[in-house]
């Protein structure tokens, strides 16, 4: 399993608000730091080859598998959209058997599930919010990924949640930010790791 930070820090140790220019500029300094040059330079093969397997965090890189970088933003999405269909069979099948979800609200520390415990806990919520009027749309705005290898890779995401209650009212619920670990299995990308964290605390699920 790909580990990941269980509270507020991102992979380099950067806050989670700083952000996409915070993963950008981490990405640069680590380079930096390792004597190695930002400027574009020519590859030779070898080079060219082992760098398009690892990936990189680099905003602006295109080092990375294209095939693999669009199921992966598919899979983004998916999350968002079976979420708001409350669909959580569909749901369930974007994780791992043994991912790892944490939720942390402002003012709180995070809470980790994982396999029955996990499962059970939003199967029950996902039917008692279907159940009481509310419609979420969970809107996925900025996506950052700080890594992309063959089996592995790491993003940080950004979001809206809306609320529409009854089909009447229409609100803003809040800004969310999204941090997610995910490793291909066969021939798809799951999620292995996700942290939920709202910008502010709010009642009535994801």
């Amino acid at each position: 399993m790909t580990q990941g930070p269980g509270t507020d820090q991102l992979s380099g140790g950067f806050p989670r608000r700083a952000g996409i220019a915070g993963g950008a500029a981490t990405a640069t300094a680590a380079l930096a730091l390792a004597g190695c040059s930002t400027a574009p330079k020519t590859a030779t093969g070898a080079e060219s080859a082992s760098a398009a397997a690892a990936g990189s965090g680099a905003a602006g890189a295109t080092n990375f598998n294209v095939t693999d970088r669009m199921a992966l933003t598919q899979l983004i999405h998916a999350y968002a959209i079976e979420v708001d269909r409350f669909n959580i069979d569909g749901w369930f099948a974007l994780f791992t058997d043994d991912a790892v979800f944490s939720v942390g609200l402002p003012g709180m520390a995070p809470v980790e599930q994982t396999g029955e415990s996990f499962r059970s806990f939003w199967r029950t919520r996902f039917g008692d919010f279907e159940r009481s009027g509310n419609r979420r749309k969970h809107l996925i705005s900025n996506i950052l990924f700080v890594e992309q290898t063959d089996s592995t890779s790491h993003a940080v995401i950004s979001g809206l949640i809306t609320n529409a209650k009854d089909g009447k009212t229409f609100s803003v619920v809040s800004g969310v930010d999204y941090e997610g670990w995910f490793v291909k299995k066969d021939v798809a990308w799951l999620i292995n790791r996700w942290n939920d964290r709202p910008d502010v605390s709010f009642d009535g699920g994801q």
